[in-house]
């Protein structure tokens, strides 16, 4: 009798470390979910805003060098049309400067470009990272899983031992009684 009841103590306590894992494992689900989402949608708009910036500062070079092609071939022009006449160092001076504003925007578009190229690489990176995460903790879920099934066979093993004890505890206390009528 006393082991019949401690069997019973036992098919109680591995129902509840079963829902208790349950629960565990959808709460751990719910939060991969969560986070594989979220993670996933920042990579996209940072993705993104990337891409636009990139695509903005290459028209921006474009732009610079279509201006300094212009400038320089509109500076030819001038320099034949005048037949060999010496330009004023004024105006050599204001082209020279003209040509190092575009230069430095050039070199300034092109360091934004890097940037924005190495922002992301540096997502990709943190993609990965958190993909590598979330795999790994799909994993432990998995494990979790198998570890509930595996207590849910054991807790059906002992609760068909513990039936059984009590069909055979009261087959015995039946004949303990039929005996004693006798």
């Amino acid at each position: 009798m006393e082991r019949l009841a401690h069997y019973e103590q036992l098919v109680v306590q591995l129902k509840e470390l079963i829902q208790q894992k349950d629960v565990e494992i959808k709460h751990k689900d719910v939060e991969l979910q969560l986070e594989r989402e979220a993670s996933d949608a920042k990579f996209a708009k940072l993705k993104l805003q990337a891409k636009a910036k990139v695509t903005t500062l290459n028209k921006q070079i474009e732009e610079l060098k279509r201006t300094s092609a212009d400038q320089t071939s509109q500076e030819e022009s001038e320099a034949k049309n005048r037949n060999g006449q010496h330009k004023s160092s004024k105006s050599v001076e204001v082209n020279e400067d003209a040509n190092s504003n575009l230069q430095d925007n050039i070199n300034e578009l092109t360091r934004q470009l890097h940037e924005s190229q190495s922002t992301i690489s540096l997502l990709s990176k943190q993609l990965s990272e958190s993909q590598e995460t979330i795999a790994g903790l799909t994993k432990q879920l998995q494990d979790g899983q198998e570890s509930v099934q595996e207590l849910t066979k054991s807790l059906q093993e002992r609760e068909d031992a513990a039936k059984s004890l009590q069909e055979k505890l009261e087959l015995e206390v039946r004949l303990a009684t039929i005996r004693h009528m006798f």
